[in-house]
């Protein structure tokens, strides 16, 4: 199954990549509380889907805002099940009629095959009905450990390993609501065709060529402005990286269908913890932005992330 579960880890973080709207400077933190217009108050935590969660276990702030949440809410409902997660992948991530060796020229080909056997010991021939975007996951994963120093790969081979499936595991297990603010299947659909394959192509090609957006610099840059939370910050350097069709339809469409269901939890009596990509936080079509923009009260949290 080719480890589906770094596959979508990696397809959530695309999907953060901010839209080219104009911007709405927050300040320094990943961790937000929400509140106004009625008694409840949701804790918004902006995670990055391959970076270790040690940071969210040791966080008091973040644990006694776990405790108090009486609903967890991410992008979806992560599914561990590996076996489960990759029958519902398989009608999205196959070509009908086209192949990696159409797609590709014969020199491109060999490079990336090339790549690929160096990178996970594995001939592309094994994916080549897949969309390209599949093998660039599975190579970015990798890619981000060796570009950040993160040797431990641990945390690229388990869905478990994940800041958003921590938050959802700790829900489970302290026997609160979980919920996704959209299903598993709509988020495949939009990841998996949101590039075309012309796109796809040429990220895979990027990545493997250390250019632009698949360079060790880009990959080391994003990771140090999540560190430093620097929303902003991230929210100006991602945002090259996308079409505005492909972040209508990756960012800004999805954060304008969640706004409506987080301004129905501020105005009820159950607190809420949501856990989604930071990319989704800053920006005028940012969440944080529109939800201060229809009058609530945002408060950064100040949390440590080492």
């Amino acid at each position: 199954m080719f480890r589906q579960s770094t596959l979508l880890f990696f397809a959530f973080l695309v999907a953060s990549l901010p839209t080219k709207a104009q911007n709405t400077v927050l300040e320094k933190s990943i961790f937000w509380e929400v509140s106004g217009k009625g008694r409840a108050k949701i804790y918004i935590l902006g995670t990055h889907h391959l970076y270790s969660n040690d940071f969210v276990k040791k966080s008091a702030p973040i644990q006694q805002a776990l405790k108090k949440a009486d609903i967890v809410i991410g992008e979806i409902v992560i599914d561990t099940n590996i076996l489960r997660m990759g029958m519902k992948m398989l009608q999205y991530v196959y070509m009908k009629d086209n192949t990696l060796k159409k797609l590709l020229s014969p020199a491109d080909y060999t490079l990336v095959n090339e790549y690929a056997l160096k990178n996970l010991g594995m001939d592309i021939a094994n994916m080549n009905t897949m969309k390209p975007i599949m093998l660039y996951q599975m190579l970015i994963a990798k890619k981000y450990t060796q570009a950040t120093g993160k040797t431990d790969s641990k945390q690229m081979q388990s869905l478990d390993n994940s800041i958003d499936a921590y938050i959802q595991k700790e829900g489970f297990r302290n026997k609160k609501e979980v919920r996704g603010l959209e299903e598993a299947e709509d988020q495949m659909k939009i990841l998996y065709d949101g590039y075309t394959l012309e796109r796809q192509v040429e990220m895979l090609l990027e990545l493997v060529k250390d250019e632009k957006s698949g360079s060790d610099e880009e990959l080391q840059t994003m990771d140090n402005l999540y560190a430093t939370q620097d929303l902003q910050a991230l929210f100006d350097f991602t945002q090259k990286f996308s079409t505005p069709e492909e972040t209508k339809l990756l960012l800004t469409n999805r954060n304008n269908a969640w706004i409506p269901q987080l301004e129905k939890l501020l105005t009820g009596k159950k607190n809420a913890f949501v856990a989604v990509g930071a990319g989704h936080l800053a920006g005028d079509i940012g969440i944080l932005t529109q939800l201060a923009k229809i009058g609530y009260t945002l408060r950064p949290i100040k949390i440590a992330l080492n």
